[in-house]
């Protein structure tokens, strides 16, 4: 996917998720701005892979789509605790790092954690990555991973999975995503903001330069000098 997704055509979203050994599944779902017959074309590279269970390839207008896509949440109690981190690739994992995939996976308890891609380019990538606070544009894809557990008396094994799982592919990934914190990533500054980071300080520093707006992994205001 990460392969086919970055580099194919930048009217192609796509996102890939990869369930746990325990019960998990593979499920990918995008949209592509044209028409269902160049969509399969494009496609192809993946669609002839494997045997999927189903597939649905339709043609929609794109409210119709916005609601494919971004079904409300269900109304039901959170039963999952769980532990994000996240990453950004530039180019596709390597051997070394699919099988770091593979071990997160086996090991997870069964529930919704697991991986997920995200294709990057197309207008994310058009913007200057000093252009706003987002640093990250320039990247191929995005990954995230998730553990998730039901008893408390299981929280330390499967935070510790997680962030194990960070160091394994340190090597293969640059940065962070400021919306799914992980709290094991030291001097995370950087790593959500990149090279922005000091200068929003100095923005922090001059409209809050108190930190009465703080969380354990905020920005914190430059020092003056």
């Amino acid at each position: 996917m990460a392969e086919v997704g970055s580099s194919v055509d930048t009217r192609l979203g796509s996102e890939l998720s990869i369930g746990p050994k325990k019960g998990g599944n593979v499920l990918m779902e995008g949209l592509f701005l044209g028409s269902k017959t160049e969509a399969l074309r494009l496609l192809q590279p993946i669609t002839s892979v494997g045997k999927p269970t189903s597939s649905i390839v339709r043609l929609l207008p794109y409210t119709e789509v916005v609601k494919f896509l971004l079904q409300p949440d269900p109304t039901e109690t959170q039963r999952y605790s769980n532990q994000f981190s996240s990453g950004f690739g530039r180019k596709p994992f390597p051997d070394k790092a699919i099988k770091s995939m593979r071990a997160f996976l086996e090991n997870l308890e069964e529930g919704p954690g697991g991986f997920y891609f995200l294709n990057w380019g197309g207008a994310v990538s058009r913007k200057s990555p000093r252009s706003t606070a987002f640093f990250w544009r320039k990247e191929k894809f995005y990954v995230e991973w998730t553990s998730t557990w039901l008893k408390p008396s299981h929280a330390a094994k499967n935070i510790a999975l997680a962030r194990n799982t960070r160091k394994k592919l340190q090597p293969y990934i640059v940065g962070s995503y400021i919306n799914v914190p992980d709290q094991g990533i030291k001097n995370s500054g950087p790593v959500y903001y990149g090279a922005n980071y000091a200068r929003l300080r100095r923005v922090k520093a001059k409209y809050d330069p108190k930190n009465v707006f703080n969380n354990p992994q905020s920005i914190t205001p430059a020092r003056r000098v």
